[in-house]
């Protein structure tokens, strides 16, 4: 999720943002940060990976959306719920907030540790934008002493390919014009 981090800062919602957690979520949860502009990974190489804190029930958060049974036969599940939340079908507004609150509950424990300037939600949930940023920052506002910023990303599903780029052309960039680390 790093990667997908990096990509938006570099070319979307996070642009010019030092500090950013970006949320993966999708079929899977999980996140990516960015100290100082440059992804952070810790010491196993494991930072970032609160979906696996069973604490946060994260891995049945997406399933949950599942269980739906939505009134319109549109796109994925995952769009019919929020489309339907969005409409008042009160059942979906509820999984959405259960969704959302599970959402920022791992989101506020990242941020009262790292303090962000942002979160970016990104995955598959980003296309339902405002339907899953607002409930987020809602939660977010009552369990942060400082709620950062909330965005779903426009990079959609390629910005772990585009981070992926970034990093490769950080690299070559930082070969060809820092002559020093060419030598080591």
């Amino acid at each position: 999720m790093g990667m997908a981090a990096l990509a938006e800062q570099w070319r979307g919602v996070a642009k010019g943002v030092g500090a950013v957690v970006y949320i993966h979520a999708g079929h899977r949860l999980g996140a990516g940060v960015l100290i100082d502009g440059k992804p952070y990974r810790g010491h196993h190489g494991a930072a970032g990976e609160i979906g696996t804190l069973k604490l946060l029930d994260w891995e049945n958060s997406y399933r949950r959306l599942g269980r739906y049974t939505p009134a319109s036969t549109s796109g994925d599940f995952a769009m019919r719920v929020f489309t339907d939340a969005h409409n008042g079908i009160r059942a979906a507004a509820e999984l959405v907030d259960r969704f959302a609150f599970d959402l920022a509950t791992g989101v506020a424990a990242m941020a009262m540790t790292i303090d962000p300037a942002l979160v970016v939600v990104g995955g598959g949930i980003s296309r339902a934008g405002e339907a899953i940023t607002e409930p987020v920052r809602r939660h977010l506002a009552d369990l942060c002493l400082f709620p950062p910023r909330v965005e779903a990303s426009a990079l959609g599903e390629e910005s772990v390919a585009l981070g992926a780029v970034r990093a490769a052309l950080l690299h070559v960039e930082q070969r060809l014009f820092n002559p020093a680390s060419a030598a080591g």
